[in-house]
């Protein structure tokens, strides 16, 4: 918008710019897919390092993994070391503290030890992850980050999503669910909320996203293995720019 009252510009970890403001499914769609690659490299380093891992999982995380989420659907994991909310937790539970935990490396351990003291019958970690670190409980005061609501209305006004046809979203659904086996919730069926919302910015930015030659170069920052912001939509943000 404004491309020379800058003296200089980082963009870290930044997103595909066309795609987030006029074609997010599609963005989502390799967000998901970017997620369900960090997993498979969580478990394979599971199946490397046991003791980093404190023994989940043997020399199969991943089938451990998913029967630990069968196991948890039939017959709820007891959580009862988690007293600010000691619900026994359910294979969502799991499949939804895995995605918070992934967003970063230091955080593996974490995570591997909950599932480890969820598959000997104590879901006190998960509990805790799905509470705090997704949906932001306090746990001295029991109160909601509203964390979750404030990227939903920012993402709604910014983004350009169909309200008229909003069959597409369950057909969307269908296929993440066909396409991913654990966080096919990420895009589809949660997009029909998009569709729904009446609330439009009126000066919500679509593009053209290149910068001006005579504007300062910006610098873009971008990691192989960011599940949140694809690496490759880091790339095209830098090619839509035009200073690459």
């Amino acid at each position: 918008l404004f491309p020379n009252k800058y003296r200089a510009l980082v963009l870290d970890g930044p997103v595909d710019a066309r795609n987030y403001a006029n074609h997010p499914s599609q963005g989502l769609l390799e967000q998901t897919a970017g997620f369900e690659r960090e997993l498979g490299r969580f478990l394979q380093a599971c199946a490397v390092d046991q003791i980093a891992c404190s023994g989940f999982g043997g020399t199969d995380p991943w089938d451990a993994f998913d029967q630990l989420i069968e196991q948890a659907d039939a017959n709820p994991i007891p959580a009862p070391n988690y007293a600010p909310d000691p619900r026994p937790i359910k294979g969502d539970d799991i499949r939804g503290a895995a995605f918070a935990e992934l967003y970063a490396k230091f955080l593996w351990g974490d995570l591997a030890k909950a599932l480890a003291d969820a598959k000997n019958g104590d879901g006190s970690g998960i509990r805790r992850m799905i509470d705090e670190d997704w949906f932001g409980r306090d746990p001295d005061t029991g109160e909601f980050d509203p964390g979750g609501d404030r990227y939903f209305t920012i993402t709604a006004a910014d983004q350009t999503y169909d309200h008229k046809n909003l069959g597409q979203y369950l057909e969307l659904g269908d296929l993440a669910w066909g396409m991913f086996d654990h966080f096919y919730v990420n895009n589809g069926y949660a997009e029909l909320n998009y569709g729904l919302y009446p609330v439009q910015g009126q000066d919500a930015f679509k593009g053209p996203f290149r910068v001006p030659k005579s504007s300062p170069t910006i610098l873009v920052v971008d990691t192989t293995y960011d599940p949140a912001t694809p690496y490759r939509g880091g790339k095209r943000l830098a090619r839509d720019l035009g200073q690459t």
